[in-house]
């Protein structure tokens, strides 16, 4: 498990989570950030906010995303397999 309040560079553990604000590249089965500046691969991945991020996994949400009304910038609060935020 890693746990950071503000982070950049790599987290890579079954559990990734960095409270405050996370730059880098997050590698697990669940990874959290409160705001997101770059990538999270895993099972399920979390961004309380995204300014720009990517999320690849089962489940991916970035709660600060609308639903569908930011094409191509955004996708939306909850997706399969990809998300994103520029």
């Amino acid at each position: 498990v890693n746990y950071a309040q503000n982070y950049t560079g790599v987290e890579w553990a079954w559990v990734n989570w960095a409270s405050g604000h996370f730059t880098g590249w997050q590698y697990g089965i669940v990874n959290y950030a409160g705001t997101l500046t770059g990538l999270q691969l895993g099972w399920v991945n979390v961004a309380k906010g995204a300014q720009s991020g990517l999320q690849i996994g089962l489940v991916n949400v970035i709660q600060e995303n609308r639903w569908f009304t930011g094409f191509p910038k955004e996708l939306a609060k909850g997706m399969v397999f990809v998300n994103w935020r520029f």
